[in-house]
């Protein structure tokens, strides 16, 4: 098991300047005895460094896309993300018509309201911008 080691802040710029300089993170761990890789991408994140290394973009849901090469390919991949972010609102919509069916369902099968409903706000209050306070009425 590899002891914990520490390092100066001076030695950790010149492990990351030699990670910039085309070594890998693997090999600098070899070379200097360090436990991890992710330490130096801890020691990046501590010193605000961003790693121009990576060639990936993170999009959303955690999903990962290469650089598009020419104008035509990113129309493509364009096209693709549309197709899959109207499919992902389909099954969304459909989980939220599934979870009102479901509601109605049990409210209907054992006759208790599940659903919540806002007390009404006066018109004074609207109109005199006072701090409005919701409660639930059940």
């Amino acid at each position: 098991m590899k002891t914990r080691k520490g390092f100066s802040d001076k030695k950790r710029m010149l492990i990351i300047q030699a990670y910039f300089d085309g070594a890998s993170k693997n090999s600098l761990c070899r070379k200097y005895n360090i436990a991890s890789s992710h330490t130096i991408s801890n020691w990046l994140r501590i010193f605000g460094i961003e790693d121009t290394r990576t060639t990936y973009i993170p999009t959303a849901m955690n999903k990962t896309v290469k650089q598009p090469v020419n104008e035509s390919e990113e129309l493509k991949q364009l096209r693709q993300e549309l197709k899959q972010t109207r499919l992902d609102l389909k099954r969304e919509s459909m989980r939220a018509d599934l979870y009102e069916t479901m509601v109605d369902v049990a409210e209907k099968m054992f006759n208790i309201p599940i659903r919540k409903k806002l007390a009404p706000i006066s018109k004074s209050a609207l109109r005199n911008n006072k701090e409005i306070y919701y409660f639930w009425i059940v």
